[in-house]
């Protein structure tokens, strides 16, 4: 019983994915690339997405190969949301540096003349709101996950009668890399936030953070450095080793004297999709 039981679990599994959607697939990879590139497939999208404009163009900086880029995919076991479907408005330009993925519910605008720039291994995931109507770079291997907005716009002039001007309400938006954006947190127009840096839950980003130091935990409304010495494991090997030994009880998993540093790059998982 325990086996069949199994089985069906991973059968159910597998008919709650979002599906593969070929017809969409053609139509953004055609409508926004060249068609040298776009023959090879590198964005795949699944489920039913809705296109609000593809005017705009997407950019590889690097050699494709077919799914190199999911958009609007789900994960068993993630929080994602299996029945929303994301929105996407490409006016100005995408740029991507390798491999990643945007997840459901997502509603991503590009306008003309802006630009998005994502770094390889990127992770959008479930309803995140992505505005960019200037430039939004996000580094290497960074996470925003779910409930998160990235605008770079406040979408309002508001006069300022102590300087007596009305400034612009457009200011790019910087993140390094390796960085994780924890849910429903908000980065804005002027945010920069360095390599390796973690933003708590429900945080505020709003200015330049690059003097903080590495390894650097913030959160707060506005947010602020909490703790410093903290680092995200990215490896999916040596992640699954925490779970087992966690399975086994509630010791703290002591860090190895000599710990690779490709556990926190994901190296591995990266070389698979490269």
């Amino acid at each position: 019983m325990g086996i069949v039981n199994k089985v069906i679990a991973r059968l159910e599994e597998f008919l709650s994915r979002r599906w593969f959607n070929p017809f969409a697939t053609l139509w953004l990879n055609f409508r926004c690339m060249p068609a040298s590139r776009a023959i090879k497939l590198p964005v795949w999208v699944y489920g039913r997405p809705t296109f609000i404009n593809l005017s705009g163009s997407i950019r590889f900086e690097r050699p494709v190969r077919p799914g190199l880029v999911r958009f609007n995919s789900s994960h068993p076991a993630a929080p994602s949301f299996q029945g929303l479907q994301s929105e996407f408005a490409i006016l100005g330009e995408i740029v991507f540096h390798g491999y990643g993925q945007i997840d459901t519910g997502v509603k991503l605008f590009v306008g003309r003349g802006a630009r998005l720039d994502l770094g390889r291994g990127f992770k959008i995931c479930d309803m995140v709101n992505i505005g960019c109507h200037k430039l939004i770079e996000v580094g290497e291997m960074s996470w925003i996950v779910h409930r998160c907005q990235v605008m770079d716009t406040n979408y309002h002039f508001v006069a300022d009668f102590n300087k007596g001007v009305i400034p612009s309400v457009k200011k790019p938006v910087r993140i390094g890399r390796n960085c994780w954006i924890c849910n429903s947190s908000s980065i804005m127009g002027g945010a920069v936030i360095p390599d390796f840096t973690i933003v708590g839950s429900n945080s505020l980003v709003s200015r330049d953070m690059s003097a903080i130091k590495p390894y650097t935990l913030i959160a707060g409304v506005p947010a602020k450095p909490i703790i410093t010495g903290l680092r995200k494991v990215e490896d999916l090997d040596f992640t699954m080793r925490l779970y087992r030994h966690y399975a086994e009880g509630e010791k703290p998993f002591p860090i190895p004297d000599d710990i690779d540093e490709s556990v926190f790059l994901n190296e591995r998982t990266s070389s698979r999709f490269d």
